[in-house]
C-alpha cells in the first residue's frame, strides 16, 4: 500500500477509446511487483525484474506481447545463470518468499 501511495502508477493511452488494448508484459500473481523492464546492459536481449511481496512461494507465466526466443535467470549485475524454456509468449517462473528475480529474454 505504500508503494501505491508513494510511487503512483500512471500512464497515458495513444489509442482512441474502444480500441483493443495490448500488453508488452504481463503476470496474474498479484504478489508479485514488475519492477524494472530495460534493455540489458551489454545489449542482448531484455531484463525483467521481479520482486515477492506478500511471503509466498508463487508459480507465475509472464506472458510477453511477442514470441520469447530465449531466457535466463541472472543475477543482479545481470550474469546468466540457469537458461530457462520459454513455451511460445510465455514464460513460467518460480519465486520464493521476498525474492528478487532477474531475468533476461531474447526475442
Amino acid at each position: 500500500m505504500a508503494l501505491d501511495l508513494n510511487c503512483p502508477l500512471t500512464g497515458e493511452a495513444a489509442g482512441a477509446a474502444g480500441q483493443n488494448a495490448h500488453s508488452f508484459l504481463s503476470c496474474g500473481a498479484p504478489n508479485l511487483t514488475l519492477e524494472a523492464v530495460k534493455r540489458a546492459e551489454d545489449g542482448r536481449g531484455l531484463i525483467v525484474r521481479l520482486v515477492e511481496r506478500h511471503n509466498r512461494l508463487t508459480r507465475a507465466v509472464l506472458r510477453f506481447g511477442r514470441p520469447v526466443r530465449e531466457a535466463w535467470s541472472c543475477d543482479l549485475m545481470e550474469e546468466n545463470g540457469i537458461a530457462l524454456r520459454p513455451d511460445g509468449r510465455e514464460l513460467a517462473v518460480t519465486v520464493k518468499p521476498y525474492e528478487i528475480v532477474t531475468l533476461r529474454v531474447g526475442f
